[in-house]
């Protein structure tokens, strides 16, 4: 369909955006009064007069469509559903942050700057304090220290992530190499060394990746169930 077409429907249906809801206000299929539809089903929408008036319809039967202004779809939205996501207590941006509150570098971050400079590249220490989501439910975790080393020199640059007694995340970039972010901090040592390297060498880190991967999802389907899960 072209989209002068998609356009004519658009006029046709009336689809109108509804304050602090999903829904859409549009024109019934069925009669030409209005309904509510979700986003993608304006097509089928109808009213509840035209899926069956007074007969109780299956909700199965309905494609996310209801008559406007039914008291099943009227609800009084908060104007906040959840509290605001908390601020860093400290943003690795604050410059001397580290130095006003009396930070004491962890070891490895301390070492890993140390050898970046020892090859040559600028190096800037990072810190930051704030609440993680959790990975399941989003909700702020307990606050965490974070430490980057950021490493610069002419077009290259990499920038690698320390909390929790471990290093999170290691990223590689520069000149026709995109943002890489497979490797670990073994490899940024050996990157640092000479940021120059072949094809080859990222593509033996994709496929540890994958192979990993490959394990830790197999691990996962033969751990025993417990509780509802072997229900």
């Amino acid at each position: 369909m072209t989209l002068a077409n998609e356009d004519s429907f658009a006029s046709e249906i009336e689809a109108r955006e509804i304050p602090a809801s999903h829904l859409l206000s549009v024109r019934c299929t069925g009669c030409g009064g209005r309904a509510l539809a979700a986003p993608g089903q304006e097509r089928a929408a109808r009213c509840a007069v035209c899926w069956g008036g007074s007969v109780i319809v299956p909700a199965r039967s309905l494609p996310y469509t209801a008559v406007e202004g039914d008291a099943l779809v009227r609800c009084d939205v908060p104007e906040q559903v959840r509290p605001a996501y908390p601020a860093p207590e400290v943003s690795s941006r604050d410059g001397d942050a580290a130095v006003r509150h009396g930070i004491v570098w962890p070891g490895a971050v301390e070492k890993l700057a140390s050898d970046g400079c020892a090859l040559g590249w600028d190096v800037r220490k990072q810190w930051a304090r704030g609440c993680l989501p959790h990975a399941t439910t989003g909700r702020p975790g307990p606050p965490e220290d974070s430490y980057a080393v950021c490493f610069a020199r002419e077009a290259w640059g990499a920038w690698a992530v320390y909390r929790g007694g471990a290093w999170k995340f290691v990223w590689m970039t520069g000149k026709d190499l995109p943002p890489f972010g497979l490797g670990g901090v073994t490899d940024l040592r050996e990157w640092l060394a000479d940021p120059g390297r072949p094809a080859a060498w990222y593509d033996a880190i994709r496929e540890r990746a994958r192979l990993a991967e490959v394990r830790r999802k197999e691990a996962a389907r033969s751990r025993p169930k417990k509780g509802r899960e072997g229900a």
